[in-house]
């Protein structure tokens, strides 16, 4: 199974600029008061891996938080990425107007693209959907999210022998 951990997150210009924010291996949770810089911190990350491309227009556009806190510089996103007990070190960079660069163990790789979509971002409104009594879908989706992989395989899977099982039913 590939695991892609985001290692941490800092910026070269704005709030965050010269702050180093590690991030855990298994959950990061981002508390504080008003003011402190949470939803920067988070709305960078979706920024640098280019997640939700409506919502990083918004953020990027004049006025938008990431426009306002960054600037001209960028952010710089450090991964690791684990599969079959293999680690590999990434980088994902980026600044506003241009598209994410990524580079593994230093070198420029633009075959890793793939590693952008593997990351994943609740806030606070996101969670609260989640948790609530009438989208149970969103919780179940969520719980079988670390073995989607294996579940688009059984659908696959599925719906072959469906098709198969129509196509021999008149005989």
């Amino acid at each position: 199974m590939r695991r892609v951990l985001l290692k941490n997150i800092q910026a070269n210009s704005g709030f965050l600029e010269n702050v180093m924010v590690p991030f855990s291996k298994q959950l990061t949770c981002i508390i504080g008061a008003r003011g402190t810089c949470k939803s920067t911190v988070v709305e960078s990350v979706r920024f640098a891996f280019n997640l939700d491309r409506t919502l990083i227009a918004k953020i990027t556009g004049g006025e938008g938080m990431i426009s306002k806190t960054l600037g001209s510089g960028s952010i710089r996103c450090e991964v690791e990425v684990v599969e079959d007990g293999t680690s590999s070190q990434y980088v994902i960079e980026r600044e506003i107007g241009s598209e994410p660069r990524v580079t593994r163990d230093g070198t420029r790789d633009s075959l890793a693209q793939d590693i952008l979509h593997e990351i994943e971002i609740y806030s606070q409104g996101a969670l609260q959907q989640i948790a609530s009594s009438d989208r149970p879908e969103l919780r179940l989706e969520l719980i079988d999210r670390p073995h989607r992989t294996a579940i688009e395989g059984l659908r696959r899977e599925t719906k072959e022998l469906v098709s198969d099982l129509k196509a021999i039913a008149p005989n």
